[in-house]
């Protein structure tokens, strides 16, 4: 038996692009799945991309007017997510 996420998600733009979420003035690389989830300021291949966003994992549209620059989370759904955020930086 099949449990969590089966449904294809929708994706507006092209995921193999160079997809960028900006968090406080700064560009940082992000998945696609990720990407389409960012509330804030996106780019794609370094142009300004104004598409929809959708809730983490979901195809539900979210009408947002204040961009808060943070992944947007369905209410009362838990997620399992890694430690490392969006926009932490590490060394290698």
């Amino acid at each position: 038996m099949k449990r969590g996420e089966t449904g294809k998600l929708i994706y507006d733009f092209e995921p193999a692009s160079n997809c960028e979420v900006c968090i406080n003035d700064i560009w940082y690389r992000s998945t696609p799945r990720e990407f389409r989830s960012f509330s804030g300021k996106r780019r794609i291949n370094d142009q300004q991309y104004e598409g929809p966003v959708y809730f983490f994992k979901t195809n539900n549209k979210i009408n947002l007017e204040n961009p808060v620059e943070e992944i947007m989370y369905a209410p009362d759904v838990e997620y399992v997510v890694s430690k490392k955020r969006i926009g932490e930086k590490f060394e290698i």
